[in-house]
């Protein structure tokens, strides 16, 4: 049973370390300097605007939510943030974000010594027959001026309906003709600024484009570090690497991680967290994934039969080299022993990895490009890659080698498997 203070320090390691949560304060904030550094340029130039876009689970949303402590020092700027939903409609969206700011206005009467009356920005759209970028741009010029800026953040713009994110477009060229002194930043989960909003050609020039690829080592390292330092603890180096390699640049998985073999450290009285910690950490961390990653595992590589392929070929996928868009070819995929031949090995795989994109009762975990014999193929939820190869490890499915490969500064192995057949 865990003492009063191990339980002390499993508390603040779940605040430092928080799988479930995005980072809130920028004390606990690494990496991402370049992305950061584009907001706040585009922030302080006048017309400009921001659309980042990337991945689930690299980051976007903690940048935002530490954007405001980022601008430290300047008062004149003001920061709001909202989450949308699926069925929020275009003024929907607005009324939540225009309810977060504030703004006095004079009495009516200076001789019958009136205080200011304080409204939030919402209140002007009562009583409105419509709303549109006219609309949104007159109440925003009332609020801004010369001395006050305002950046209003909208957060999972990916969630809105394709005629939604039209009109936040006409909005944001619309606020830069005017030149009105806020700030629109549009984040969203897409491979492309095309996924994410359709009509950017009309926006080009008015916005800066910040696309969010998954975390480069040094930068889940200093996550590891930073997390460990507050926490008074030190951290194996060959535990660390693989940690940061199990992640795959998703910080995700490197607070998950963490936070389980931290836990299990302090359960065993010790300061520093060692290899020996993450068997346990690799186990709880595959409970404890979301449960939509789970599920998309679970029917993909479910079997009618025994010896079922699919898992293999997951992870084989999830350890491919990939481009700079996460896709992979059929001959990317290669096992340990090849006696069947490379070219009748990726046949097979190219067989099984065509119903992981098309079949429903796969899940259509893969995305599929390119024509027949010249396939190409990437994770809809790149998330999965991580849980994929901490499967195959906790499984067996692949050689005990694999964790030591890890840790090398190296791209993980990829022909550490058993016979494919």
């Amino acid at each position: 049973m865990a003492s009063g203070s191990d339980l002390q320090k499993m508390l603040q390691c779940g605040r430092v370390f928080c799988p479930a949560a995005p980072i809130d304060r920028i004390q606990l904030f690494r990496g991402r300097k370049e992305q950061l550094q584009s907001v706040i340029s585009a922030i302080t130039t006048r017309g400009k605007h921001v659309v980042m876009f990337g991945d689930r689970g690299v980051g976007k949303t903690s940048l935002a939510n530490i954007l405001k402590d980022a601008l430290h020092g300047q008062d004149s700027i003001e920061v709001a943030k909202i989450n949308c939903n699926e069925n929020d409609s275009y003024l929907d969206s607005w009324r939540r974000a225009l309810a977060e700011i504030t703004m006095l206005v004079e009495g009516a009467n200076e001789k019958d010594g009136s205080s200011p009356t304080e409204y939030v920005l919402s209140q002007w759209l009562e009583g409105l027959p419509k709303v549109g970028s006219g609309e949104i741009k007159k109440i925003l010029n009332h609020k801004c001026s010369e001395a006050h800026d305002l950046v209003i953040i909208f957060d999972e713009v990916d969630r809105l309906g394709i005629e939604q994110r039209r009109l936040f477009a006409d909005t944001i060229k619309d606020l830069s003709d005017s030149s009105t002194h806020a700030t629109i930043m549009l984040i969203g989960v897409a491979h492309t600024i095309t996924d994410l909003i359709e009509e950017h050609k009309s926006i080009e020039r008015c916005i800066a484009q910040i696309w969010m690829p998954p975390m480069a080592k040094y930068e889940l390292r200093e996550i590891i570090d930073t997390g460990l330092r507050s926490l008074g603890m030190t951290i194996d180096r060959v535990a660390k690497d693989i940690i940061v390699s199990l992640s795959r640049g998703y910080p995700y998985y490197t607070h998950l991680l963490c936070n389980e073999a931290i836990n299990k450290a302090i359960r065993n009285k010790a300061r520093s967290v060692e290899k020996s910690d993450l068997n346990g950490a690799i186990k709880q961390s595959i409970a404890n994934a979301v449960a939509s990653v789970q599920e998309d595992y679970s029917k993909a590589a479910d079997g009618q039969r025994k010896g079922t392929k699919y898992p293999i070929v997951l992870l084989a996928s999830a350890l491919a080299d990939t481009d700079d868009l996460g896709y992979f070819r059929p001959f990317d995929l290669k096992a340990h022993k090849q006696a069947e031949g490379e070219k009748r090995l990726a046949q097979d795989y190219s067989e099984h990895l065509n119903k992981l994109a098309t079949d429903p009762t796969r899940g259509n975990v893969l995305e599929r490009r390119g024509t027949a014999r010249k396939y190409k193929f990437r994770f809809r939820n790149p998330l999965l890659k991580p849980y994929i190869i901490m499967k195959g490890i906790d499984e067996g499915l692949v050689g005990g080698g694999l964790l030591e490969g890890l840790s090398q500064e190296k791209k993980p192995p990829t022909t550490l498997f058993d016979d494919f057949a």
